[in-house]
């Protein structure tokens, strides 16, 4: 055989075994707003100096108290203009899709709920959720004193791996809108609210 024909046989062997063995990627959290995306891995997030532990009660996913590794979700906001967004759009590796607003997630600043993302380290992996055969990981979105905000049940998104800055459904949609003359306590305003909080989070792709 060739030098020529030798090298190519080697090279097609490494081809077909390059992949053999090879680690699976490490999960990643992105953030988007406008023009600048982040990504966010569990290792880098494991190792930020705002790391805490912190105590989330039986409840909304989970029928057992939990302690969770988790960063400020507002410490990792402060890198991207948010401006002209009003919420940002929280999507799951399941093709859950919720709407938290960000005025919900700025309450945190003046005793209102505290958003987190918790991150799962893989040494240490948290229980499965209740009635699935996976956890909550590799992020989870959660709130200390979610009381304070009224902060949903589906505002607490789990499998989390993307965070996109977006306009107000009645924005994107403003067909969704109702009419301005409707005074604050008209039934219609309320129901455009439920609308927005509940109807738009789904357990199904956003495409």
């Amino acid at each position: 055989m060739s030098r020529l024909l030798k090298l190519g046989a080697v090279f097609l062997v490494y081809l077909c075994t390059a992949g053999v063995g090879a680690e699976p990627a490490e999960p990643a959290l992105t953030i988007t707003a406008g023009s600048i995306t982040k990504h966010f891995t569990a290792a880098e997030l494991l190792s930020r100096p705002d790391l805490a532990s912190i105590q989330i009660p039986p409840g909304v996913d989970y029928d057992v108290p939990l302690t969770l590794q988790a960063v400020p979700l507002l410490d990792l906001l402060v890198l991207f203009s948010l401006e002209q967004f009003d919420r940002l759009e929280a999507t799951a590796t399941d093709g859950f899709v919720a709407q938290i607003p960000l005025a919900l997630i700025e309450a945190g600043k003046s005793g209102g709920s505290v958003a987190w993302v918790a991150v799962e380290d893989s040494a240490h992996p948290w229980p499965k959720l209740r009635g699935k055969d996976a956890s909550a990981g590799p992020f989870y979105l959660v709130w200390q004193y979610p009381e304070r905000s009224r902060v949903a049940n589906e505002q607490w998104p789990y499998m989390l791996e993307k965070l996109t800055g977006v306009g107000s459904p009645e924005v994107r949609w403003p067909q969704l809108k109702v009419n301005a003359t409707l005074p604050a306590d008209a039934p219609a305003r309320h129901g455009e609210t439920v609308f927005a909080t509940y109807s738009l989070q789904s357990r199904v792709s956003s495409g």
